[in-house]
């Protein structure tokens, strides 16, 4: 059941850090829209869960980079601007 559960854990983190790495791709949205495409799970609470290591969301990556596509497509799939409290 540990075990289980440390591997479920390292997926998420995984999960999160290659949503981000494709919402601050600067020049190209395709990566993103594509990730959200294939995971129709990916509402807006799970975008405001989902962090990188350094605590940066989805919708913060893709505003830093500039990447107004991106932004709009989070957005539009309930991405919310509000701080989220750490876990």
């Amino acid at each position: 059941p540990l075990r289980r559960a440390m591997a479920a854990r390292s997926e998420a983190a995984a999960a999160a850090v290659q949503l981000c790495k494709a919402a601050g791709h600067r020049s190209d949205s395709a990566p993103l829209a594509a990730l959200l495409a294939a995971r129709l799970d990916y509402d807006g609470a799970a975008l405001d869960r989902m962090a990188d290591n350094s605590g940066k969301r989805a919708l913060h990556w893709a505003a830093w980079r500039g990447t107004l596509s991106n932004v709009e497509a989070l957005l539009r799939r309930g991405a919310s601007g509000r701080r989220m409290p750490r876990a």
